[in-house]
């Protein structure tokens, strides 16, 4: 505590008390309440006398340095509707217990609410409520970015909920200038500053730029939704869109060059990824009734699932996850920011080293004890799927590859696994030389989830299966190669029967 927020607080107690009046600063604004710490000063309610309205003040020690003033000055560049309003600053003289300050004062407006950590955890919050909040706070900013104002150290602490339902960022205090170059977002190097939780890999060696808010942003979003901060997994966790999951591993790829170029495509994404589940009700009645009066006019004969499938698909991709429950959240840590160091979560943005990479189905995994196959005999079998991944342009869904998946018995009642690739993504035909992968390793969850580790050539390959009927859906990544990194989409039906 400092000596001026101790001095603040002593004679807050003292009017609380009814001993002496409240503390005013410079005969203009007569301090209220404490309200909290910001980066670089405290923040107390006030009244301005001179205009006769209630503010939020950010209160600092003049002559400890600028950053005050480099927020004050950011602040001003901006209007916008999620961007918290500065109406002042300036160095003025008071004194607090008796102690002559010098006080470098900010007034901004007060915003009656509750800032994004503990908004998240006042209640468990649906999906599309948390995604409504981020996509207001990244509009905030998209917009301090149009302005060329890097803010640097965003986290869910760092905006506001309003009572108003309205949201706004907060703590511009290590806001930097951006350069003009679009290409990369950077700027001259700096001192690091920010939070280590939510840092960019390049803003830990002052290199912080736009594309570093948006891996702030994304790595932010992922806590709100999971309640860990960190980058996005391999497996997409149950209930996440696949456009959004995509979406937030791109925006916290450690390479800035293979993040989006600005905060737009990111937030459509986030605001594609809000769920109404009584339009998606309606859409699939629509599309079923379709489909129903084209078998019974012979448009197609009813047993032709391959080209029903063909014929679905673009209606399936644009519903896909909509109506999903919420995934299941647990509360943000407050007292730790760097993550839980006890289930070996890695800093974001760092890379683990090979030696220290977790099995995704190693006994540590995030998946529950491997299972017989009598848990799910429905996936004994051949199954014939294909896998799609987004595109390099972020908007588009192509196709990857088509595989085979064969799934047999041990002795011991465990799954054996066997995937072969017999296609690729822009041949028609099965004339490709089947590939066979290496090193498979499988684990069955419950509700008969199929995990999948395995390798081709030199890429790493994870297929997460689930089963149900005749039908195959899942997701996959891959990682090594020439491609670096991706992930997609699988699905399939049950197909002609290959050894196993």
């Amino acid at each position: 505590m400092s000596e001026l927020e101790s001095a603040i607080g002593i004679d807050l107690l003292r009017s609380a008390a009814k001993i002496r009046p409240s503390p005013t600063i410079a005969g203009r604004y007569r301090i209220r309440d404490f309200l909290g710490r910001g980066a670089t000063g405290i923040v107390v309610a006030a009244v301005d006398l001179r205009l006769d309205r209630e503010v939020a003040l950010k209160l600092g020690t003049a002559t400890v340095d600028r950053s005050m003033v480099t927020e004050a000055q950011a602040l001003a560049k901006l209007d916008h509707p999620n961007i918290v309003p500065v109406f002042d600053a300036e160095d003025v003289d008071a004194t607090f217990d008796g102690r002559p300050f010098r006080v470098r004062v900010v007034s901004m407006r007060l915003i009656a609410g509750k800032n994004g950590r503990a908004w998240l955890n006042e209640r468990t919050r649906q999906l599309d409520e948390i995604l409504a909040a981020f996509h207001a706070a990244g509009s905030g900013l998209a917009a301090a970015h149009s302005r060329n104002v890097v803010h640097r150290d965003f986290k869910p602490d760092n905006f506001i909920v309003g009572d108003d339902g309205a949201v706004r960022v907060i703590d511009f205090a290590f806001a930097v200038p951006a350069s003009l170059d679009g290409s990369t977002g950077q700027h001259t190097p700096t001192a690091v500053a920010g939070t280590d939780a939510y840092m960019a890999p390049e803003a830990r060696v002052g290199q912080a730029g736009r594309r570093s808010d948006q891996f702030s942003f994304a790595v932010s979003l992922v806590e709100a939704i999971t309640g860990r901060p960190g980058p996005p997994g391999e497996i997409r966790p149950y209930g996440m869109p696949r456009g959004l999951w995509s979406a937030l591993r791109k925006a916290t790829s450690p390479d800035t060059s293979r993040r989006y170029r600005t905060m737009a495509p990111l937030l459509r994404r986030v605001s594609g990824a809000k769920r109404n589940p009584t339009r998606v009700a309606v859409l699939w009645m629509a599309v079923l009734a379709a489909v129903l009066a084209l078998i019974a006019t012979g448009y197609f004969p009813a047993h032709e699932e391959s080209y029903l499938h063909r014929l679905l698909r673009p209606v399936r991709l644009f519903v896909d996850g909509l109506g999903q429950p919420a995934p299941a959240r647990r509360p943000i840590d407050t007292e730790s920011p760097h993550g839980d160091a006890a289930a070996g979560t890695p800093a974001p943005g760092v890379a683990p080293t090979p030696d220290a990479s977790r099995d995704p189905l190693g006994p540590d995994a995030d998946v529950p004890i491997s299972l017989g196959v009598d848990a799910c005999p429905v996936m004994l079998g051949t199954f014939d799927f294909r896998t799609d991944r987004i595109a390099d342009d972020d908007e588009r869904v192509v196709r990857h590859g088509r595989y085979a998946l064969v799934v047999g018995r041990t002795d011991a009642g465990a799954p054996s696994v066997r995937i072969t690739k017999i296609g690729s993504g822009m041949s028609r035909r099965g004339d490709d030389h089947p590939t066979d992968l290496t090193d498979v390793r499988a684990r069955l969850a419950e509700d008969c989830h199929l995990y999948v580790d395995s390798v081709m050539g030199d890429r790493a390959y994870h297929f997460h299966f689930s089963f149900s009927g005749a039908r195959v859906v899942g997701e996959f990544s891959a990682r090594g190669g020439p491609f670096g990194e991706f992930g997609g989409s699988l699905e399939g039906n049950r197909g002609p029967e290959r050894a196993p």
